[in-house]
């Protein structure tokens, strides 16, 4: 949002922060935001399983959507490359020698599992295969994408690093 919001500054405008937890909200925060003189809408998605058909009620509202797939060709799409990203942070941290690398992500299915989180794995997972280093399934460490359960992961595995496959980033946790 810091981001967002130093740009939109510096181009003259201001931003406002709704914060939409689920479709019911997001609609609503739409509908409001559509009556308003607004010049765009970027939408992040809570999860990228998240069906969103609400949006095609927000007229002509210019929206920005990140991370959110099956929209339609009228909206502008964000996405990032979360399986590169794992993989290349992996490379990354093989190269400084760490060889204790682990992945502390959410459930990998069920309501609770995220696209994100698993196209990370995969990431996480093709690194080691492609330096031909053995990777340890013990250190693939089942989380609830907090910050609590990534450090407690990354303590009781003595891990050297941690690639935790969290809500909306990759953490990084380099143990000295």
């Amino acid at each position: 949002a810091r981001g967002v919001e130093a740009v939109a500054s510096r181009a003259g405008y201001q931003v406002l922060l709704v914060h939409a937890p689920d479709p019911a909200t997001e609609r609503e925060a739409l509908a409001v935001l559509a009556a308003h003189p607004v010049e765009g809408v970027i939408l992040m998605a809570v999860s990228t399983r998240q069906k969103a058909p609400h949006l095609a009620e927000a007229g002509e509202l210019p929206i920005a959507v990140i991370n959110r797939y099956g929209v339609g060709p009228r909206f502008t799409r964000i996405r990032w490359d979360d399986r590169s990203g794992a993989r290349l942070a992996v490379e990354h941290l093989f190269g400084l020698g760490h060889r204790r690398i682990g992945f502390i992500g959410g459930p990998r299915a069920g309501p609770a599992a995220r696209l994100s989180a698993i196209r990370r794995l995969e990431g996480f997972r093709a690194a080691p295969q492609a330096a031909g280093i053995p990777l340890s399934e013990c250190l693939i460490i089942p989380g609830d994408y907090t910050v609590g359960a990534g450090v407690d992961g990354g303590c009781r595995h003595h891990l050297d690093v941690s690639v935790i496959g969290d809500r909306c980033t990759i953490g990084i946790a380099v143990r000295s």
